[in-house]
């Protein structure tokens, strides 16, 4: 038997998901950490340690402290620095870094200043630069990390540190380099610079990185621009190849028949059936980029925009109750199972809506507080759809319930998970449908492995069906 110290791992809106565990006595024999697997709730890749402690502090400062380990993430908030958190035992991925970007558009990247703490900070930061996010690296005197450092200092002497030793990337990157004044380094370091650089989204701060590089290092300004326009063009054709791969039509070969998108209406408690939808409403003005998924992504926005804040009173021997006093809204079971899924919805109109409602959630805002600032966004896709979500289909919903003879409270506890899961099923669809019509133009080999995919997505949707019907 080996004593551990257990550090309980919560989603963002506070469920308990999982669990890393530290060997404190340990001959070498065991591992020194020993996490949950993997499950329908938690996914490493996708989940964050301290997000739920730190999502308010974030989002008040609009930084995120991004840290490597657990210990340390418990260090900095008992110290008074509440805006930490840490990957769950994995290299930073961009599910990650989209998560931060729920609520801040700074980070800044605290890693131990040894190799490999500047190898893990020198991919992160790309990671952290592609979603559109603002990047900043602070490292720590080598032989130190996170929690020692702040055993061994005070909340003052910690913020004066950060505030002092925190680096812009291209700062960062440059004093990696140890270029000095040879040529050939510094050749490498313009090119691996430049390239970072070309990964910035927007076109204004992507300049003014330029210039900043540009005057502090001596490059040329010409050089430098063309060397980023060049890297972005390239970038941007190997974005676009892989989009049109995917649009390509013609059928190569039969997979089967695919269920028809869309949704049926949720008329009556226990019909068996997975598909559901409240109502349709007039959202002709939005543009779809994904019709398969799109009708479940506008009932999702139905149910956030119009029930988010009830709870969802699940009986004790429901798989979906966690076992907590405290019972989950609609918001925060949805919040979750999207979280768990990429973090986003797929068509554009409906992820603007949902980001807006999820942050204003986030920042713990009423209900009606939401809505308001949503109904009066600039953004006129927004204001319209979340008038139109609210007001429409709210009308036809009620006629369904009259029919049903369902409570409120019962038809949320009935739905909301059926169209979440549904939501999985469409997604899966849309998968095939668009490995099926990459088929056309694909050499030989490409096309077996598209459809090695095409069977593995195949076995996951019979999969997700079978766990529907129990």
């Amino acid at each position: 038997f080996r004593e551990r110290v257990m550090f309980p791992i919560h989603s963002q809106s506070g469920r308990v998901i999982a669990y890393s565990g530290r060997t404190l006595k340990s001959d070498g024999s065991v591992a020194k950490y020993v996490n949950s697997s993997e499950s329908q709730l938690y996914y490493k890749s996708k989940s964050l340690y301290g997000i739920y402690l730190a999502k308010n502090e974030i989002a008040r400062q609009d930084k995120c402290l991004l840290l490597e380990g657990n210990v340390d993430v418990v260090s900095m908030h008992q110290l008074g620095i509440t805006n930490a958190v840490a990957s769950c035992g994995t290299a930073l991925t961009a599910e990650q870094v989209r998560l931060i970007g729920r609520f801040a558009h700074n980070i800044t990247i605290m890693y131990d200043g040894d190799n490999a703490g500047i190898k893990a900070a020198l991919k992160g930061l790309k990671l952290v630069i592609k979603e559109g996010l603002n990047v900043r690296i602070v490292l720590l005197p080598d032989g130190d990390d996170p929690d020692s450092y702040c055993r061994k200092h005070t909340l003052e002497e910690v913020l004066d540190y950060i505030s002092q030793h925190e680096q812009n990337f291209t700062d960062f990157m440059a004093e990696r380099s140890d270029a000095g004044d040879d040529p050939t380094k510094r050749a490498n370091m313009f090119i691996d610079i430049a390239d970072t650089i070309a990964l910035v989204p927007d076109v204004t701060l992507c300049k003014e990185y330029i210039k900043y590089f540009s005057k502090r290092y001596e490059f040329d300004f010409g050089d430098l621009s063309r060397r980023v326009s060049e890297t972005r063009r390239k970038l941007q054709e190997e974005e676009f190849k892989a989009k049109e791969r995917e649009k390509r039509g013609g059928d190569a070969f039969a997979f089967g028949e695919r269920s028809e998108s869309g949704s049926e209406s949720a008329d009556r408690p226990g019909d068996g059936k997975l598909e559901v939808s409240p109502s349709n409403a007039k959202t002709d003005f939005v543009a779809i980029t994904d019709p398969i998924v799109a009708p479940v992504e506008k009932d999702i926005l139905y149910f956030l925009l119009n029930h988010g804040t009830e709870t969802l009173d699940f009986e004790s021997d429901s798989k979906y109750a966690d076992g907590s006093e405290e019972n989950l809204t609609v918001a925060d079971f949805i919040l979750d199972s999207v979280d768990r899924d990429g973090g986003k919805l797929i068509n554009p109109a409906y992820q603007s809506v949902y980001a807006l409602y999820a942050k204003g959630y986030d920042d713990g805002l009423s209900q009606e507080d939401i809505l308001r600032g949503m109904v009066n966004s600039d953004d006129s896709v927004v204001s319209s759809l979340t008038a139109d979500l609210c007001s429409e289909k709210y009308e036809l919903t009620v006629k369904d319930f009259e029919k049903s003879l369902m409570t409120v409270s019962s038809w949320l506890v009935a739905y909301v998970p059926k169209t979440m899961h549904l939501y999985i099923v469409k997604q899966l669809e849309s998968k095939l449908d668009s490995l099926k019509h990459s088929l056309s133009g694909a050499d030989e080999a490409m096309q077996l492995d598209i459809m090695k995919q095409f069977k593995e997505c195949q076995d996951t949707l019979k999969l997700v069906l079978t766990s529907a019907k129990k």
